[in-house]
């Protein structure tokens, strides 16, 4: 948390992924209450951001990039007022998991559909 907050108060962001890793599947596993704690300790807000392609692009435990396409999507920012109106690290770890998933599935059947 001091070397995080050195860096936030010299202008930096973090980026932490909360999933515990990749899977094989290319679906949501669980989320890690870290990215969470960090905001919270720091009083910091959250930026939203959805991969989608990148299971496809590079398997899990290759090496090998293939060409497929990759979707960022960055959401609305979460203000560290609104995080904590959403409840306490667990609580918000549990509602950005089930906000991932569903918007996960969003994307997914959008884009399947135009492929």
């Amino acid at each position: 948390i001091p070397k995080f907050r050195v860096l936030v108060e010299r202008g930096y962001s973090i980026a932490i992924f909360p999933e515990v890793t990749r899977s094989r599947d290319c679906h949501i596993g669980p989320f890690h209450k870290g990215a969470f704690y960090v905001a919270e300790e720091l009083g910091i807000g959250i930026i939203p951001m959805m991969l989608y392609g990148t299971g496809r692009a590079l398997r899990k435990k290759t090496h090998v990039l293939k060409k497929s396409p990759v979707y960022l999507e960055i959401a609305k920012p979460y203000t560290h007022e609104q995080l904590t109106e959403i409840g306490n690290v667990r609580i918000q770890t549990h509602y950005f998991h089930r906000l991932y998933i569903s918007r996960f599935t969003e994307l997914s059947n959008k884009i399947e559909q135009d492929v």
